[in-house]
């Protein structure tokens, strides 16, 4: 902590980052992203109407809790390079996973609304903003400005729905949700995806619905400079998506990440340590076995 850390350096910036909390009820709890999505009320928002609660394919609450611990740390040090005084920053899994509700929250804790989940991912109070089939896949659809809904209807050739006082604004929409939802969902599997795309990309915020393989194509990421490629001394070439900043002046290099214990010397002489004492801690088991143990899944070993 910064209390016996500062007293070596002022600067110093600590940063924690648990599961629940350094302190509290929920401070010697394990803190995973299943366990966080699902005690935070993630789960409860995401999947289908009738299905279970559902946790997202990926460690969202991993990675959400990761970003804020870089920020806090980003501020600490600015502030520290500014006044040359450091400080504790404290954050974790659940909390930062509560920040991340947003506007469903506030209208909970404001006027107690509680929002549903809705069929192809429905946004709760915008209407239409959401997945819709077509007729070879899906697409997803963003109308939260009037002219989108209107560039929308005259795309699709149903200009009239544009008239209609069922459709004439957001609260119409809203009251009439299911009727409008019909219409648009009829219309939208007529067409394959890529007719869509053409007949309303750049009129009406549109994408495709891909799959981790067509997100993934190696062409498009070395286009958008998002593909990284390194060699790696035990599993050679490896492929991997890259750094989503750019900043002028610098460019992104990629290596692989040393093999447990590998600068663990280098750190400790910079520690003070000789190469002697270095030597008994490792003779004494002071860093384990060295030994790193890779799961194997489906046959595939990870890097």
């Amino acid at each position: 902590t910064y209390e016996v850390l500062g007293q070596i350096n002022p600067a110093i910036v600590c940063v924690a980052l648990t599961g629940y909390g350094r302190e509290g009820p929920g401070a010697r709890l394990p803190g995973y992203d299943a366990l966080i999505q699902a005690e935070s009320g993630w789960a409860s928002l995401t999947g289908a109407p009738d299905g279970p609660p559902t946790k997202s394919s990926l460690s969202l609450a991993d990675y959400i809790a990761g970003l804020t611990a870089v920020l806090g740390l980003t501020v600490g040090l600015f502030d520290a390079r500014r006044t040359g005084i450091g400080r504790d920053v404290d954050t974790n899994l659940y909390d930062s996973a509560l920040a991340m509700l947003s506007y469903p929250a506030t209208w909970f804790l404001s006027s107690g609304f509680m929002t549903s989940r809705l069929e192809m991912s429905a946004h709760p109070s915008v209407v239409p903003f959401q997945f819709f089939a077509t007729l070879d896949g899906y697409v997803a659809i963003a109308s939260p400005k009037e002219k989108f809904f209107r560039s929308l209807a005259d795309g699709m050739d149903l200009g009239d729905i544009g008239a209609d006082p069922r459709f004439t604004d957001f609260e119409a929409r809203g009251r009439h949700r299911s009727e409008l939802l019909a219409i648009l969902s009829t219309r939208f599997a007529e067409r394959t995806t890529a007719e869509w795309l053409e007949r309303l990309r750049g009129r009406v915020p549109i994408a495709p619905v891909r799959s981790l393989e067509e997100a993934l194509d190696v062409d498009d990421l070395r286009e958008r400079s998002m593909l990284a490629e390194y060699e790696h001394p035990a599993f050679g070439a490896v492929r991997s998506v890259g750094l989503p900043l750019t900043m002028g002046g610098f460019e992104p290099t990629y290596t692989p990440g040393p093999a447990l214990g590998a600068d663990g010397d280098a750190i400790l002489a910079e520690l003070g340590y000789d190469k002697a004492a270095i030597a008994r801690l490792r003779a004494d088991g002071a860093f384990g076995s060295g030994t790193a143990t890779a799961v194997v899944v489906d046959g595939v070993e990870p890097v």
